[in-house]
């Protein structure tokens, strides 16, 4: 019996994790990932004044590098050597008493990406002390891998996999969650 992880969270991180069953279909799934043919949307609570985020939506493009000697992620700027292109768009879909709810859609996978990109932006994660949040949120942070879509490595059909928050999320952020919040 063959389980492969194909992609892989951030261990704070809740939500869809996607395995395969065959090495075949791992290589295959894993060649989407690499091509960026999968779309991956992520939740992302952080504290956030009224005036925040001028706009509804928009993207980060910023260079990262993994730091091996402080064991974090840093924006550098172009050209530093061992740096990364890492592009994210976002979307406030909710706020509420200085939080607000983001959706996220990582056109890259760096590691630590979506944290290091809202925090190095004054928006760190709530609970992700690594990257400045002062709020604590259990032994997670508030990052939830909402989806994946991509196409099933034999089938070639389009296959989107979703997750539920969960169940600390439906109470403490009960007013994000709900229709029409935003």
């Amino acid at each position: 019996m063959f389980l492969g992880v194909v992609q892989r969270l951030d261990k704070p991180t809740t939500g869809v994790l996607l395995f395969a069953r065959t090495s075949k279909a791992a290589s295959r799934l894993s060649e989407q990932f690499r091509d960026g043919a999968v779309e991956k949307t992520y939740w992302a609570v952080v504290p956030a004044s009224e005036d925040a985020f001028s706009e509804p939506w928009g993207t980060y493009e910023d260079w990262l590098f993994h730091n091996d000697d402080a064991r974090c992620v840093e924006v550098v700027e172009k050209g530093f050597p061992g740096a990364k292109a890492a592009r994210t768009h976002y979307q406030v879909k909710a706020r509420h008493h200085g939080l607000a709810l983001l959706e996220l859609r990582p056109q890259t996978g760096r590691k630590h990406q979506l944290r290091v990109q809202l925090s190095t932006r004054g928006f760190p994660i709530l609970g992700d002390a690594k990257y400045g949040s002062p709020a604590n949120f259990g032994p997670a942070i508030a990052l939830h891998a909402r989806s994946l879509a991509f196409l099933h490595p034999t089938k070639h059909e389009l296959i989107t996999l979703t997750a539920e928050v969960p169940k600390n999320w439906k109470g403490k952020f009960a007013h994000l969650l709900k229709p029409g919040a935003a």
